[in-house]
């Protein structure tokens, strides 16, 4: 096998990979968060909160993780687009996340529930930050994916500043 068709056969490898990994991520996460998007109506406040809490906490996680992944000089890809996949899914199951009637031993602040739209604005804007990241993954390209992941940390830090509780 000569050199180019060995490269071809590894890339069409890694792509493999990566479509199992996507396809294995995207079906455990949408079982997650098909829960929270029926919370509003079949939920206890607490299982919503804790529902809303695990999408945090994958976002907190993988933000660290395609931080540090995407700050080399060859990103593993393959990794990369799972993260940027579960992140990406993780911000949009966020958005029926915060139901009237959820309020009680939350952490999040009554403005939340009381004054929803820039809430609202901000939680659209990370979800808009991972997805250009997403988008930059697919393309392969780490500088334009720090820059959705940054937009999406920025967001994170600005609606946590206005609207969560440290108590």
């Amino acid at each position: 096998m000569n050199q180019q068709t060995a490269q071809a056969h590894s890339s069409e490898t890694i792509h493999r990979k990566a479509v199992m990994a996507s396809m294995v991520a995207l079906v455990t996460l949408g079982a997650l968060f098909s829960t929270v998007a029926s919370a509003a109506e079949n939920l206890s406040s607490e299982k919503i909160i804790n529902a809303r809490q695990s999408h945090f906490e994958t976002i907190d996680k993988n933000m660290k993780q395609l931080g540090k992944a995407l700050n080399t000089s060859t990103p593993d890809w393959v990794n990369v687009r799972v993260l940027a996949e579960q992140s990406q899914q993780a911000a949009s199951g966020l958005k029926n996340a915060f139901p009237q009637g959820s309020e009680d031993g939350s952490r999040a602040k009554s403005a939340v529930w009381s004054k929803p739209t820039q809430f609202n604005r901000l939680m659209a804007e990370m979800d808009q930050g991972f997805t250009e990241m997403l988008v930059a993954v697919n393309n392969q390209d780490s500088r334009s994916a720090q820059q959705g992941l940054k937009q999406a940390g920025a967001t994170c830090k600005s609606c946590h500043r206005q609207y969560r509780s440290l108590w």
